[in-house]
């Protein structure tokens, strides 16, 4: 059985299974271990999608995401 996740998506637990036998080799359940580096990489998906502040901030990534694009057709018509 696999330990929850601590309310994420994906904590990048696993189980790897011998498929001959159905022996239990190894289990690894990152979900308890909280170190910096998971913890960054906790918030790479909410830092991606903007979801990280509600919808501030998914709109503050859709003109930031426009932005580029906008300052193209800009210098072109400039």
């Amino acid at each position: 059985m696999m330990q929850p996740s601590g309310g994420q998506e994906y904590a990048g637990n696993g189980v790897y299974i011998n498929p001959y036998t159905g022996e239990i080799l190894r289990k690894e359940i990152h979900a308890e271990i909280q170190t910096p580096t998971r913890e960054i990489l906790n918030w790479i998906g909410y830092i991606h999608f903007g979801t990280f502040a509600g919808h501030l901030s998914q709109v503050l990534w859709i003109v930031l995401g426009l932005t580029p694009g906008l300052l193209f057709i800009t210098g072109m018509l400039m």
